[in-house]
């Protein structure tokens, strides 16, 4: 079969190209990663506007966020592939979300 009867068999069948489906992936990794990098950007600049005026800046949440995201990224990967070292992060991911969630409610 040649390429053009493939390419027309996979969209009159509505099935997803690998090479779609790849991009699609990568589109969540790359917005995951830059939004990690975002969260620890305006983490170190409470810290630092904390430590010029010495005010008590929050940095719970942001951290909440990233370890959250981590943690669920943990579970899923998890469930796909069964293996015991993704429970085990998942755990310690989890753990110190918990902790992130205290530190943010702690100033209240």
């Amino acid at each position: 079969m040649d390429k053009d009867k493939l390419i027309s068999k996979i969209k009159e069948s509505n099935e997803v190209d690998e090479r779609e489906a790849k991009e699609y992936m990568n589109s969540f990794v790359y917005t995951t990663l830059i939004t990690q990098l975002l969260c620890i950007v305006f983490i170190i600049i409470n810290i630092i506007y904390s430590i010029k005026t010495g005010s008590n800046e929050k940095i719970g949440a942001l951290l909440t966020l990233i370890f959250l995201q981590i943690t669920l990224s943990e579970f899923y990967q998890f469930k796909m592939s069964k293996k015991k070292i993704h429970i085990l992060f998942f755990i310690i991911y989890l753990i110190c979300t918990i902790f992130a969630l205290i530190l943010y409610f702690d100033n209240y």
